[in-house]
């Protein structure tokens, strides 16, 4: 693209009537199925202007050829879905609308962002590192495929001594308390260490799905809060997932984590679900060797993507 093509670009929010044509260009990659779902979602939504409000375009004398979208998500942070262009050679279009998006979202309060590949990566990994975000972990999406309960089958028992407590607003304290000690020393994403924002985190955890925290528990060893097991329920697509599950180091190397992921598989046995599902770092082999004696596979890798704006 010559430098005067580049002065003829015009990058601004993306009107109404345009949203549709820059949805299509900015999810062209994806199949279908998945394009006329998230589109459906965005653009019937009785929130499409908050969900639609970090859609950016660019022109060219009046013609769209490139798009991006930042969405909000809870904990003051975005998730950027990575530019598209019209050519594959607009690379410098594409940085233009990434670089708009990355000084926009600051001045709307939002402190982190968020974004996901496939694990091929393509052009949009070297964009969005030259945007200034760093390639975290990559993740594995894992599934187990449960069995249907019938009403005699035994319940998993905990290890002795180990306590579910189900969550309870007034345990709020408690549960940031534990969740900041599971993080440390942790195999998930170690490339986000002192970079977590434990309340943030928990309103996203909260937003998966729609169960919101009916099936987030404490996990007490003795008289101590040791860990945490946090899962949402998702009708709409089928599932019941593990959002998370961590324990703090001391507590560590028992067996607890299989035993928390046997009573989870009860519990998405008892709501109904016939699929269980959880992310973890491809890197973790203690958590991914866990999950395997359990049965679950990998469906799908992702690259996971981290930038931070500041205070």
């Amino acid at each position: 693209m010559t430098a005067r093509e580049r002065t003829l670009w015009n990058i601004r929010r993306a009107r109404a009537d345009e949203r549709r044509d820059a949805l299509e260009l900015l999810l062209r990659r994806r199949t279908p199925a998945q394009r006329e779902s998230w589109m459906a979602d965005w653009l019937a939504g009785p929130t499409v202007e908050l969900e639609l409000e970090g859609l950016w375009v660019a022109d060219q004398a009046g013609a769209l050829v490139g798009a991006v979208l930042a969405r909000r998500l809870p904990g003051r942070t975005a998730q950027v879905w990575p530019a598209q262009a019209v050519t594959p050679d607009s690379s410098d279009v594409c940085a233009a609308l990434v670089a708009t998006v990355a000084e926009w979202l600051p001045q709307q309060g939002i402190r982190t962002a968020q974004a996901l590949l496939d694990a091929e990566g393509g052009p949009e990994h070297a964009q969005l590192l030259a945007s200034g975000f760093d390639h975290v972990a990559d993740l594995h999406l894992q599934i187990l495929f449960l069995d249907k309960r019938t009403a005699t089958d035994a319940r998993p028992e905990l290890p002795e001594g180990v306590a579910l407590i189900p969550y309870a607003p007034e345990l709020r304290s408690r549960l940031s308390g534990i969740v900041a000690r599971t993080y440390q020393d942790s195999l998930d994403c170690p490339r986000l260490d002192r970079r977590r924002d434990v309340e943030g985190l928990l309103e996203q955890y909260a937003s998966h799905g729609e169960s919101g925290t009916r099936n987030w528990h404490l996990v007490q060893i003795g008289a101590v809060d040791a860990g945490c097991l946090l899962l949402a329920d998702d009708r709409s697509l089928g599932y019941c997932e593990i959002v998370y599950m961590g324990l703090a180091p001391e507590f560590r190397g028992r067996r607890i984590g299989s035993a928390l992921v046997r009573f989870a598989q009860d519990q998405a046995q008892a709501r109904g679900f016939a699929r269980l599902t959880l992310a973890v770092d491809a890197l973790n082999e203690p958590a991914l060797e866990v999950y395997a004696r359990q049965g679950f596979v990998t469906w799908e890798t992702k690259r996971a993507y981290f930038r931070e704006f500041g205070p």
